[in-house]
Parts: C-alpha cells; structure tokens; sequence
C-alpha cells in the first residue's frame, strides 16, 4: 500500500493541472471549452493507466524481493501487485474527475463522492471480502477497487450534470473587490 502512495502523485499532478485548467477557462467565460477540457483527465489516466499498469506488472515478481528474502512475501506480493496495479488506473481517473469538480467549485459534491465511495461501498465491500468470505488481502484490495470504481461513476454523474455555459456565465460575472 506504501507504493501505492507514489503512484498517487502522479494522480495529483493530474487532479491539480485539471483543476486549474477548468477553473481558468470557467473564468473567461468559455464553458464550451472547460466542457472538452473535463475529458482531457479521463484520456491522460487511460495513458497514465496503463504504463502503470504494465511497469508494476513487469515488476511483479521481482517487487517484493527488494524488502525481503521470504520466499512466502515475495509469492504474496506478486499476486496483489495486479490488484493495485488496476487500482491505478481508476485512482488516475478519480484525480482528473475529483480536479474537474473542484475547477467547477463543486468541491462538496467531490468530498460528498469520495464518502459514499469509500465509506458506503469500498469499506463495507472490503469488509464483507476479506471477513467474511475470507478472501484476505486480496479481498481488501478487492474492496478498495469497488470503491474507487463507485466513486468514478458518482465523480463521472456529477460532471456529466454540470451545465457548462450556464456556470461559466456565472463564474465570469464575480467580481472581487
């Protein structure tokens, strides 16, 4: 899970350029282009997605060896690394998404997705996994994975309802004094 962490960076990259891109273009009253720019994120974390996803897969077997000898841990890691390795790809696109909404100054419906991702679906998903169906680590990761594919879609049903003109209008006319 620590390597997952770095990956995350690059999710952030993603999430802060998108951000202010939207928020740029919403403020010069071009919501038709804020509009086409709110794909860019979801084609960069297709890309980004997918040399992630081939790196931690060619690493997979060999990952493990760089903290341990165990032969036990290494066999262990190798078979999560494809889990957090798909992982990605949906954490790439949650950045592009969560830095679309907050552009839009739709901070709470971003905090409000990442809650019922997470803490309504992931967790509980991850629970009933691991716990009950006894499926371990895998089915924590598992569970991770629901969640963040639930946030997507909630992330992707808010983007898809804002009315981009309308909010550029909108954002254009404040003024700050």
């Amino acid at each position: 899970m620590s390597s997952d962490l770095l990956f995350t960076t690059i999710s952030l990259g993603v999430s802060v350029a998108t951000s202010h891109r939207i928020g740029v273009l919403l403020g010069a009253n071009r919501g038709h282009h804020a509009r086409k720019s709110a794909m860019t994120p979801f084609m960069l974390a297709v890309i980004l997605g997918a040399l992630e996803f081939v790196g931690i897969m060619l690493a997979r077997d060999v990952y493990g060896r760089i903290f341990t000898h165990d032969v036990m841990v290494v066999l262990k890691t190798a078979q999560v690394l494809p889990l957090m390795a798909g992982f990605q790809v949906l954490d790439l696109s949650n950045g592009g998404a969560g830095g679309v909404l907050r552009g839009a100054g739709k901070t709470h419906l971003s905090g409000l997705c990442n809650f019922l991702g997470y803490y309504g679906v992931g967790l509980p998903s991850a629970w009933f996994l691991c716990f009950r169906k006894g499926h371990g680590v895998h089915g924590l990761w598992a569970g991770i994975i629901i969640g963040s594919g639930a946030l997507l879609v909630f992330q992707s049903c808010c983007i898809l309802s804002i009315r981009w003109n309308r909010l550029a209008s909108h954002v254009s006319k404040v003024h700050f004094t």
